[in-house]
Formats: C-alpha cells, structure tokens, sequence
C-alpha cells in the first residue's frame, strides 16, 4: 500500500521540520526563506517571537487508540516553539537556514497524547 500523507491526523496546522536537524536541545533548523507553508497548505510569514507548531511524519509504525499495530499510516512527532532567526553563533556552521524553532516544549508523537487526552507543551 502506497504511504499517503495524512494531515487530518495533525492536532492543529503545523510546520514540517526534520528532527535530525535539531541542533541543540532547544532549538531545530527551520527555514531558509521568511514563509513556510504550513499543513493547511496556508503560507505562514515568520516574525521573530511567533508562536509555531511543528511536525515530522513517523513512519516506524505505532498502535492505533485500539492497540492495532499500524505501518501505513504515519504518526507524527510534534512540538510547539517559537520562530527565532538563527542565533549568530550558528550562522557559520547553518549558513542557509534563516530561520529557526526554539522549542517551549517536548517533542512528542501524536498518539501518545491522544491515547492519554493530553495537550500539547
């Protein structure tokens, strides 16, 4: 079965990132431009201090709120931050990225939280 990219599943319209490209414990690489397009397929134009939410597709496979083991629909890794531009001291080594998240919270998956009906932070 073909993956298909589901944002329904998402809690709320989030940027995508790479995880990998978290850099320090707080803070992940974001964008070499002013605007993302968001899940929602809505254009978001960054501004220092605004409040974000992020997101990664998890193919690895997870259990539905049934406990069924499901492979072809992604769950997602999310979090919520701030857009900040990149500190300077990461310029030289991210010379591209413009942008970045500074995370206000913990990055978690998307059935975790809506098996246990908690919230975001």
């Amino acid at each position: 079965m073909e993956k298909q990219f589901i944002e329904t599943n998402l809690d709320r319209p989030r940027i995508r990132v790479d995880f990998n490209e978290q850099v320090d414990h707080d803070l992940v690489l974001r964008s070499k431009e002013d605007y993302k397009v968001n899940s929602a397929r809505e254009t978001i134009t960054f501004h220092e201090g605004m409040e974000i939410g992020i997101y990664e597709e998890d193919w690895e496979g997870h259990s539905d709120k049934d406990g069924n083991f499901v492979e072809d629909v992604p769950d997602f890794l999310i979090a919520d931050g701030m857009a900040i531009r990149t500190p300077d001291d990461w310029q030289k080594e991210y010379p591209e990225c413009k942008w970045c998240c500074k995370l206000t919270g913990t990055i978690k998956h998307i059935s975790d939280l809506s098996a246990n009906n908690q919230k975001i932070s």
